[in-house]
């Protein structure tokens, strides 16, 4: 361990995370939530703490010897300088994986309970009966086995449902999937599946990766649940099209902003409008603690959680 105090400019305004930072021993804290000021104290550091693409941060940094980003999908600062140089980064995509799994659990335990049925009765001022379905017996498809995946693949367990992962890397056994498929056996998956949760990164190989072809892959009585919180992976427009001509039963999708007032959207009894739901009270302060237990590994040369590959772009 250095002497020399690890200078660590924070340039993203979240509550906690300063102080969190603060509590390390030998770490100085240095926060720039505007561009001007954070540009002034590049130079003097050691850590830059980002939440948004900041190349000309980055090349003021020059002393800088690790860049740590408060999100889970690093899409928005992975810019070129900073992939090509040496300098690592790490991110928090290991805090989301219990609210991620979380909310996709919830939303096959609504549909199979029939819950979402008796939600929609209440306008109508009807009270009719639906017979429930289970999940035991069901099968699972996780499109993304990183930490939402392998987590709703462990919180599905007691259900006893039946767990094919696709993945791009293969994982050590035992893994908590039943099958794990690499990404060219993606329709496999899909045929299968009775409920199929979309928990994987924002990369090249991914963009557009569900649209209207994989949808009509899918079994007529099945559910998509988009946990991934990156709009650009699925066709949006395709999949609520797919709803109304009844090519699947439903869908829970991610929707950053509110439809228009008057948007048929509002009317769909098939679709949960979702909005970032791998977030909760907790994660916020897992990733602040992350952050600076990083610090503390940084302090003490001990290898940083949350690396990235910078070049897969997760």
């Amino acid at each position: 361990m250095s002497d020399k105090p690890t200078r660590a400019l924070i340039a993203v305004e979240l509550e906690g995370l300063a102080e969190a930072a603060r509590r390390i021993p030998g770490v100085e804290v240095i926060t720039a939530y505007d561009p001007a000021s954070a540009l002034k104290h590049a130079p003097e550091a050691d850590v830059l703490c980002i939440a948004r693409a900041e190349p000309d941060l980055f090349r003021a940094a020059k002393n800088v010897r690790w860049v740590h980003a408060m999100m889970g999908g690093v899409e928005r600062v992975l810019f070129p300088e900073l992939i090509e140089s040496a300098v690592p980064l790490t991110c928090v995509k290991q805090c989301f994986g219990i609210p991620g799994a979380q909310h996709a659990l919830a939303s096959m335990l609504a549909v199979s309970s029939r819950l979402i049925d008796y939600w929609w009765q209440r306008p109508r001022r009807t009270h009719d009966w639906r017979l429930p379905r289970e999940l035991t017996g069901k099968t699972l498809g996780i499109i993304g086995f990183g930490n939402i995946g392998s987590m709703l693949a462990q919180l599905v367990k007691p259900f006893d449902m039946h767990v094919i992962a696709m993945a791009r890397n293969p994982r050590p056994n035992p893994a908590p999937a039943d099958q794990l498929l690499p990404p060219n056996r993606l329709p496999e998956l899909l045929a299968q599946s009775d409920f199929v949760v979309l928990a994987i990164p924002l990369t090249h190989q991914t963009r557009g990766l569900i649209g209207a072809e994989q949808i009509k892959m899918m079994k007529p009585s099945a559910w998509f649940i988009d946990i991934s919180g990156r709009p650009a992976i699925i066709d949006q427009n395709a999949i609520i099209d797919a709803l109304g001509k009844g090519v699947i039963a439903g869908a829970d999708l991610q929707f950053p902003t509110a439809p228009p007032a008057d948007s048929p959207l509002w009317t769909m009894e098939n679709l949960i409008m979702s909005q970032w739901s791998a977030n909760s009270e907790e994660e916020g302060h897992r990733c602040n603690e992350l952050f600076a237990e990083n610090l503390r590994r940084y302090r003490s040369n001990q290898p940083l959680l949350g690396l990235v590959d910078k070049k897969a772009g997760y």
